[in-house]
């Protein structure tokens, strides 16, 4: 479950306090590389030259100012409605391509949580995840790009968690071009794991319980990112606030935020969660009649563009086959009789 239910306005406020907080993460990132004279090269060799030459110490510091860095560029952030990741977390997604991630709306969004998501940190402990930033990776893996590069064949994921300390970040990265969801996904948290094994010599099941760590992650950013990349998704900009009375400004006045914020499934996520709301379906075709039973969401695939090879996806409501059926043939509504004229 993705938290407690919160009313509109309340889960605005909440990913407003989650974009507040990694401003802040980024203010102290841009102060450390300052401190440490590396801000300039980060900002003017790295993107050319793939693997940056600094201090190992420095290096996730790097990659976490220049993911935000070029996330910021465009500020387009998806809020992803609580009820609509549990209904997607049900969604049958194991024979759908990976390609269909490849079709994002916007250029390096931050998927973010207004409730953060339940999962498990890198020590083991209870976190939450509030954010993702997607951003672009090349056929080599070792240079950042836009995900709308020419060059990009895969995504980067940043996933920032909360715990009573602060925050926590893992990131992974993720082939597009070509496979299957799943299997990518265990690909992913393996490569992770492994890395993380080299770089500070633990045990294997140590490795194993990283990788688990990491699909608790993983699986709802990918179910979100999944989502507002399928067709006639739900994705509204969100509504301009209230122009306050005329007042003379403060003598600081707070600069406006840049960012360009998506309700996802605010409307359609309520839906889902009503049992009361749910799709009745009957069985179509020239078949035999179906017997009653309840069919589960799933994303749907269409094969597009030259020689149909490029795989879209459109998510498919959960519906109930024939459920009239179930409750037996109709009973017969006996009208009296009036008397007889004859």
């Amino acid at each position: 479950m993705a938290g407690p239910v919160l009313r509109p306005r309340e889960l605005a406020r909440a990913a407003a306090v989650h974009l507040d907080d990694l401003r802040v993460q980024h203010a102290n990132l841009v102060r450390v590389l300052r401190q440490t004279d590396t801000l300039r090269y980060v900002d003017e060799a790295a993107e050319s030259s793939g693997r940056m030459a600094i201090p190992a110490p420095l290096a996730a510091p790097a990659l976490s100012y220049r993911t935000h860095k070029r996330w910021a560029a465009d500020g387009v952030v998806y809020s992803v409605h609580p009820q609509m990741l549990d209904a997607l977390a049900q969604v049958d997604r194991d024979r759908v391509p990976a390609g269909v991630l490849a079709h994002l709306p916007h250029r390096n969004p931050l998927l973010l949580f207004p409730s953060p998501v339940p999962c498990v940190g890198a020590a083991g402990t209870p976190t939450g995840l509030i954010a993702v930033y997607v951003s672009g990776v090349d056929a080599g893996g070792r240079r950042m790009t836009d995900t709308d590069d020419a060059d990009c064949v895969g995504y980067r994921l940043t996933m920032v968690c909360r715990d009573s300390t602060g925050l926590e970040e893992a990131a992974t990265r993720l082939h597009i071009a070509d496979g299957w969801f799943h299997p990518e996904v265990r690909a992913a948290a393996a490569r992770s794991a492994d890395l993380d094994k080299a770089a500070r010599g633990e045990r294997a099941h140590t490795v194993a319980q990283h990788a688990a760590a990491l699909r608790s992650k993983l699986l709802p950013a990918l179910d979100a990112l999944m989502y507002v990349c399928s067709l006639g998704a739900e994705i509204e900009p969100a509504t301009a606030p209230r122009a306050a009375a005329a007042r003379r400004p403060a003598r600081r006045a707070k600069p406006a935020a840049a960012e360009t914020v998506h309700h996802v499934g605010w409307r359609l996520g309520p839906a889902l969660a009503d049992p009361a709301r749910a799709q009745p379906a009957t069985s179509t075709g020239t078949g035999g009649a179906k017997t009653p039973h309840p069919r589960r969401s799933h994303y749907g695939i269409r094969w597009t563009g030259p020689g149909k090879t490029v795989p879209r996806s459109t998510l498919i409501r959960g519906s109930f086959i024939n459920r009239a059926q179930l409750d037996g043939p109709p009973v017969p509504t006996i009208y009296p009789a009036g008397p007889s004229n004859t």
